[in-house]
């Protein structure tokens, strides 16, 4: 079993919230889905983007996501386009904040517990600012870094240090 999945069975989705009317029990297979995309029809993280976060503003589910999401980014060999929407995934987690319902529950802190999961990465995401060669991985990993805390300067020369 893969580290994602782990984390995964770790959780009671059907208690869990997201965005859309039936709750977060999707979001695993939705998230394996991302995994094995090839195409950008098949990465549009459809389940993710616009239910687990929207916009900036990010549900309950959020939380186990970007501990999934790190888990993959760490582990898993993906498509440029997976990769691509995993890292605007990523960085919806790092700008983001609770939406309505999740401040209604008591869980106004998720976009601070999503940024605490996600600063693990932080040599994870400075890595791939050196060895992608895409055109907007760099770029949403740079935001991350910046979103993190990290010293603007000191990501702006790890962007431009890398092969694009």
């Amino acid at each position: 079993m893969r580290e994602w999945e782990k984390i995964a069975d770790s959780y009671d989705w059907t208690g869990i919230r997201c965005s859309c009317a039936v709750g977060a029990r999707h979001v695993p297979a939705d998230f394996a889905r991302l995994l094995a995309a090839q195409t950008a029809e098949e990465a549009t993280g459809r389940g993710l983007l616009g239910d687990v976060a929207i916009h900036g503003l990010l549900s309950e589910a959020a939380v186990p996501v970007a501990r999934m999401a790190l888990a993959a980014f760490r582990d898993e060999e993906l498509s440029v386009r997976a990769l691509r929407t995993l890292t605007m995934l990523i960085i919806n987690f790092t700008d983001g904040e609770a939406d309505q319902e999740a401040i209604a529950n008591g869980r106004e802190d998720v976009g601070e517990e999503c940024r605490e999961v996600l600063r693990e990465g932080i040599p994870l995401f400075y890595a791939g600012l050196a060895e992608s060669v895409d055109t907007f991985v760099p770029q949403y990993l740079a935001q991350a870094l910046r979103d993190l805390g990290e010293d603007p300067e000191k990501v702006q020369a790890a962007f431009n240090a890398g092969p694009r």
